[in-house]
């Protein structure tokens, strides 16, 4: 069952407009943070909410300056429909970040490792041989999801269209050193969520 909060707000005042919020524990504080696309004249590339709260009462403040894990990230990489997707896709324990980059065509996924740990995230892009992404993906304003679709331990990619069809990209390397490539058909509806529902460990 879903409940509103009567009139009180659990979300701050102030966030961008036609934004696509991620919700993910940056901090491995046992609490669900809250990222955004910030401004344009932010200064940035996401705006970071820390939840100061509890788990039953949420409460998000804006961190900025150098506690905020986006600070240096050039705000042109957020463009204006990129959806961030937070996945420790390198398999050292924390949560790294990738991006939807809209102002290619076709767009491209920019990868961004966390190299500061999992309570005290910071994030450096990687590209070229460096980002597991070898495509870029064939659409534009595409949806990112990850997920073991192969049940070979490591995490693939499914890409949601705007055509309304889905990609699929699979980890082809190692887990803590992965590299996708397309495979597979697509299939239709978008944009893409993966989760274990079943309990055969298959994802759906």
């Amino acid at each position: 069952m879903f409940v509103t909060f009567g009139e009180s707000r659990l979300f701050p005042n102030g966030l961008p407009t036609a934004f696509t919020p991620t919700i993910a524990d940056l901090d491995s504080n046992g609490l669900l943070d809250l990222v955004v696309r910030a401004e344009p004249d932010a200064g940035t590339s996401f705006a970071f909410y820390r939840n100061g709260g509890t788990p039953g009462e949420p409460v998000f403040s804006l961190v900025t300056g150098p506690q905020n894990p986006f600070e240096g990230l050039p705000g042109a990489i957020a463009g204006e429909v990129t959806a961030p997707q937070f996945v420790d896709l390198d398999a050292d324990g924390d949560l790294d970040l990738v991006a939807a980059d809209p102002s290619n065509t076709p767009a491209d996924l920019l990868y961004f490792e966390n190299t500061g740990g999992p309570s005290s995230p910071r994030f450096l892009e990687r590209t070229g041989a460096a980002s597991p992404f070898a495509l870029p993906v064939a659409t534009t304003d595409p949806s990112p999801a990850f997920g073991d679709l192969d049940t070979d331990g490591d995490l693939d990619l499914v890409i949601g269209r705007v055509d309304g069809s889905l990609g699929f990209y699979e980890n082809t390397r190692k887990r803590d050193r992965p590299r996708l490539h397309r495979a597979g058909r697509p299939v239709q509806s978008s944009p893409p969520a993966l989760d274990g529902l079943a309990v055969d460990a298959r994802l759906e």
